[in-house]
């Protein structure tokens, strides 16, 4: 097991691509903290028991520095340490451009770029005290590329890349590596619902793969970045999107 007895917090985790990692990184031996907003986090208490480990569910807000310091409290206390962290809790609007509302840009900006600072800072304290930790905050391709109808979306995702190279720099020589996967457009239940369908046909056919991302495609980037054998690596990008973010003519047959 390439996580073994190691303690590791997920934000978002109780569904999704979250929900996916959290267990993933259980069947690698580590127990986990959810930190979510869900009033129902049974699902992932559950998958994760059933591999074996603990799983600690804690309702926060990533926005909230009380909360979030009171959860990370309540994780050491209980489970005496932190050595992963996932910064997956995001939100994921729709709106054209002209459309885009200060309240929607101000909302995405908070929870998936101000969470994302707070979480980190507030973990990387802890990690700090033993040298070691493993911070790993999730972007998208869309943080690199032009994606229609995600403004606010795209500036966050944009930004975290940025902050990670600045996390990185800062904490890599406190033995707390910095990393970012960015994946690419993903089958979750809000994008199956948020998304108009025009915008996924196009997507879906624009992938080299020709097809979008499943939540687990993800669990094999995640165990790699989590353990040990990443170790050399701090203050990178992983994109794992199907090549997206390699072409730009998208449905040209071979050849």
């Amino acid at each position: 097991m390439r996580l073994k007895d190691k303690v590791a917090i997920v934000t978002g985790g109780a569904v999704g691509i979250g929900r996916e990692m959290a267990v993933a990184m259980a069947k690698e031996g580590a127990d986990i903290v959810v930190i979510d907003v869900a009033d129902n986090m049974d699902d992932v208490i559950k998958a994760v028991a059933a591999a074996g480990r603990k799983c600690l569910a804690i309702k926060a807000d990533i926005t909230k520095r009380t909360e979030i310091q009171a959860a990370i409290d309540k994780a050491v206390a209980e489970l005496g340490k932190i050595d992963i962290l996932v910064n997956n809790a995001a939100i994921y609007p729709f709106a054209p451009f002209l459309e885009t509302t200060d309240e929607l840009w101000h909302q995405t900006l908070e929870v998936g770029l101000y969470g994302t600072f707070l979480c980190s800072q507030i973990a990387a304290r802890e990690m700090v005290k033993k040298g070691y930790g493993k911070i790993i905050n999730i972007a998208s391709t869309q943080g690199i590329l032009g994606i229609p109808l995600t403004a606010s979306y795209t500036a966050v995702k944009g930004a975290v890349i940025a902050l990670t190279r600045e996390m990185a720099t800062e904490l890599s020589p406190a033995g707390i590596n910095v990393n970012c996967l960015a994946p690419g457009l993903t089958l979750t239940d809000h994008a199956k619902s948020a998304m108009p369908p025009e915008v996924m046909a196009f997507m879906g056919a624009a992938v080299p793969i020709k097809r979008l991302a499943d939540p687990s495609d993800y669990n094999g980037i995640i165990i790699f970045l989590a353990s040990d054998e990443s170790k050399y690596s701090t203050g990178a990008t992983f994109c794992v999107d199907g090549g997206i973010g390699s072409t730009m003519l998208p449905g040209l047959p071979p050849g």
